[in-house]
């Protein structure tokens, strides 16, 4: 799914639909509103203009990508010290 996810987002990058005035049919990037899609509009990320078209929030896809490295460095850090404890507890 982060798979997908990035994938929307970078072609959204890669045509410059960045605003409601460059925003481009979904047709344009080969996406589909399928299920990754639609969770991206529902966390703003992808918006909608009046005329139908999308574009790429980049504030908030940056916000998102923020929060996602937090929560991989909170797991590193964890997956560290549980580590580290084991290891010593073995060797007392």
């Amino acid at each position: 799914m982060i798979a997908i996810q990035t994938r929307i987002i970078r072609k959204f990058k890669a045509v410059g639909a960045f605003n409601p005035d460059s925003a481009i049919p979904l047709s344009e990037i080969g996406a589909a509103q399928n299920r990754v899609f639609n969770k991206l509009v529902r966390k703003g990320i992808i918006l909608q203009n009046y005329q139908g078209l999308f574009y790429l929030n980049e504030i908030k896809q940056q916000e998102l990508f923020k929060k996602k490295l937090a929560v991989l460095k909170t797991v590193i850090i964890i997956i560290s010290i549980t580590t580290l404890l084991i290891y010593f507890w073995k060797n007392i």
